[in-house]
């Protein structure tokens, strides 16, 4: 199995063989543990999973891209989503209770550094950690009230917070205002720096 941490997922590679004597099928599952939290976390957690069609002897290498922000965990404390820097052990196998294969990780995602545009599929959470860094567009384009909206009631973070800016059209913002707030946003942005 091999693990890369990249800028904003871990790409896990791993090979499958069928080494039974008839065309074979099986689900290659991915759990995560998160070995750095100070709070007590599921030893594992299922973060991806395949279905593979095998012929006899046949190897496929299958490759998962888990963003870095199924990663997170809630910290009530805090009132955020929070993602912890250290070690994790990445787990594969057919079932929870059938890992065949484990390595261990430390990343860093907190101190990396993140591009400052925005674009169509940035994260709505993003928006709101940013929010004074965009603050004039959001008004420009009435996207404020959504934002503080989002902030002060923990059932809409909840909804929005694994939203992207382009399923904004889901709450009746045409796809026009969201990229211009796009654009603008990245404008003011650049001024900023």
């Amino acid at each position: 199995m091999q693990i890369t941490n990249q800028e904003s997922s871990l790409k896990v590679s791993l090979d499958i063989k069928n080494k039974g004597n008839i065309f074979g099928e099986e689900v290659v599952q991915i759990y995560i543990g998160n070995r750095t939290s100070d709070i007590d976390m599921p030893f594992k957690e299922l973060r991806e999973f395949e279905r593979v069609a095998l012929e006899v002897n046949e190897t496929k290498t299958i490759t998962f891209e888990i963003p870095h922000k199924a990663m997170r965990w809630y910290n009530e404390n805090r009132g955020q989503w929070q993602i912890d820097d250290g070690k994790y052990i990445i787990y594969a196998g057919s079932s929870v209770k059938d890992i065949r294969l484990e390595q261990s990780i430390t990343i860093n995602i907190t101190n990396q550094t993140t591009s400052n545009h925005i674009h169509e599929d940035t994260y709505l959470s993003e928006i709101v950690t940013r929010k004074e860094a965009f603050k004039q567009s959001l008004e420009q384009y009435n996207l404020d009230k959504i934002i503080d909206a989002v902030i002060e009631n923990p059932e809409l973070t909840s909804i929005f917070e694994n939203m992207l800016l382009r399923s904004l059209i889901m709450v009746n913002i045409d796809i026009k205002t969201v990229r211009d707030f796009i654009d603008a946003a990245n404008e003011e942005k650049s001024k900023q720096e």
